[in-house]
Order: structure tokens, then sequence, then C-alpha cells
């Protein structure tokens, strides 16, 4: 997490705009084959509940921000989703 802190302040002093690219590992374990942005994340990994607290750090940061989730669905196809 230090370096996202390190991040974090440097985007302040810049005035500059942070981009997070995701992937699944903080959704955990789901019961629906889709994942969206309005899926409950319940990481059950270390991974998981590391990647869930940083998008956490930068949601409550007064940076202005997205996060970009990256995965590839059942047939190898590369799915994407943004939100800010």
């Amino acid at each position: 997490m230090r370096c996202l802190d390190m991040v974090v302040k440097i985007a302040e002093k810049q005035r500059a705009k942070i981009a997070l690219v995701d992937n699944i590992y903080a959704y955990g374990r789901q019961s629906t084959n889709r994942i969206t942005e309005e899926t409950r994340k319940e990481p059950q990994t270390k991974k998981g509940k590391i990647r869930l607290a940083m998008e956490n750090k930068l949601k409550e940061s007064n940076i202005p921000s997205f996060i970009c989730l990256i995965y590839m669905d059942r047939m190898q196809r590369i799915q994407y989703s943004m939100k800010r």
C-alpha cells in the first residue's frame, strides 16, 4: 500500500488523475457467471483483499480517478468494465 500512498500524494501535488487497472481477485468466488460494476466484492484470498483495499483507498482520496476491470470470459474473450 505504500506504493499507492506515494502515487496518491504525487497526484495531489501535481493535480493529476489516477487510472487503476484492476482484475477479478477482489470479487472472490461468485455464484453468477457474469461480473458487472454492481457485483459485490467478497475477496477470499490475500491478493483479493489487497486489491479491494487499494480500490477503497483510491476511492477515499480526493484524487480524480477511474478503475478499469480487465478479465477473460469463459470463451477466452477479453472483457472490460470502467467506473469512476
